[in-house]
């Protein structure tokens, strides 16, 4: 019943008085409703052929009831760890535009070509003939009608990475 309620007020009171409708739903509500993965095959590829780049695969679950939300961007660092330690990679930036409907869940993809010293830390890390993990931070931007910017912050530890 409470949810039919809730269902009804956001309907109809999210553009005309959305001040209550910010008071039954909080920010901190709808982030928790926001889940950021990686998928579950090969969610890190490290390409070392002739074109060396990183490509990593995120997954956004939008759990809200009530509202959408649009990804605009993010920022997200990753560190490459063996039995011998940990070490980071990059840092990397990036923005697209995407919309994740209520109730929903969307892949985004990131690319990037890697520099010289990047591609040499990279082959010597897989050079070891071990599994390699990766440790994963990441801060994505996001709007919703209600809340025209918010940061989601998800550190992400131990993800296979795979070399191409």
């Amino acid at each position: 019943m409470k949810n039919i309620a809730l269902g009804f007020i956001f309907k109809y009171s999210e553009k005309i008085l959305p001040f209550i409708t910010r008071r039954l739903y909080s920010l901190s509500k709808l982030k928790e409703h926001i889940d950021i993965d990686v998928r579950s095959t090969n969610p890190v590829s490290i390409c070392l052929n002739q074109i060396p780049k990183l490509i990593i695969y995120f997954k956004i679950t939008n759990k809200s009831p009530y509202e959408d939300i649009v990804l605009y961007g993010g920022e997200f660092s990753i560190w490459l760890k063996n039995s011998g330690g940990s070490q980071p990679i990059g840092r990397f930036n990036f923005a697209k535009r995407k919309v994740v409907k209520k109730g929903s869940t969307e892949e985004i993809s990131f690319s990037r070509n890697l520099n010289k010293f990047e591609v040499t830390f990279a082959k010597e890390y897989f050079g070891k003939k071990e599994n390699i993990n990766a440790d994963i931070s990441t801060k994505f931007y996001f709007s919703s009608v209600l809340y025209p910017i918010f940061e989601v912050e998800v550190n992400l530890d131990n993800k296979p990475c795979k070399r191409e």
